[in-house]
């Protein structure tokens, strides 16, 4: 009765309490609900994220480790076909073919160039004379020099072709690769066609 009693008198107090708690418990399980989905969410893209990087970093190691392969010929040990990894140099290609032999003229290639695919790397001897066959058909011993393997001091000899020119030719085929006719040299900067009609008849490739 007491109880009865007590209902009817606070009944409408009591249900405003009732609609609280139950507002309070919906918001605190809305609460917990939403940080979940969001952490879920975070930790989904946190995730993709890392194997978007893995597939990257693989992609970036896959193209730093191409393969090229070079004949490495002339004075070497071993001369042959070697496989090179494309960030390697000429020097490396050298070692890969047992180092060069005591005449080996090291001055004419700069053996910091990184390699080329398909690429003939000719190690020179500083005995290198160019051959020539005459109408007769003999086989004689030309004085002219070689454009594609001259040292800085050789093509110094040339007519009109200073310290600076000289510079400028090795560059160019180190940069261009060998000339293929001794037109090209007059691709190289400071030799025009009146520098190269002076030494036209003294040069060849």
């Amino acid at each position: 009765m007491i109880i009865s009693k007590i209902y009817k008198e606070y009944r409408d107090w009591l249900k405003i309490v009732a609609l609280v708690l139950i507002f309070v418990i919906s918001g605190v399980i809305y609460y917990f609900s939403y940080n979940n989905k969001k952490l879920s969410i975070d930790e989904a893209s946190d995730k993709e994220f890392e194997l978007e990087t893995v597939i990257c970093s693989e992609e970036m190691t896959t193209n730093n480790n191409s393969k090229y392969y070079v004949y490495v010929c002339g004075e070497v040990l071993n001369p042959g076909v070697y496989e090179l990894d494309s960030n390697q140099r000429v020097i490396d290609a050298i070692k890969l073919a047992g180092g060069t032999l005591e005449d080996a003229n090291l001055e004419a290639l700069n053996l910091a160039t990184l390699v080329k695919d398909g690429e003939k790397i000719y190690i020179p001897s500083i005995n290198d004379l160019e051959f020539e066959t005459n109408p007769s058909g003999e086989t004689s011993v030309s004085s002219k020099i070689n454009i594609n393997t001259a040292t800085k001091d050789q093509l110094m000899t040339l007519p009109g072709i200073g310290e600076s020119r000289a510079l400028a030719i090795i560059a160019y085929r180190d940069d261009k690769g060998k000339f293929i006719s001794i037109e090209d040299i007059k691709n190289v900067s400071g030799i025009k066609d009146a520098a190269y009609n002076k030494i036209k008849d003294l040069i060849c490739v």
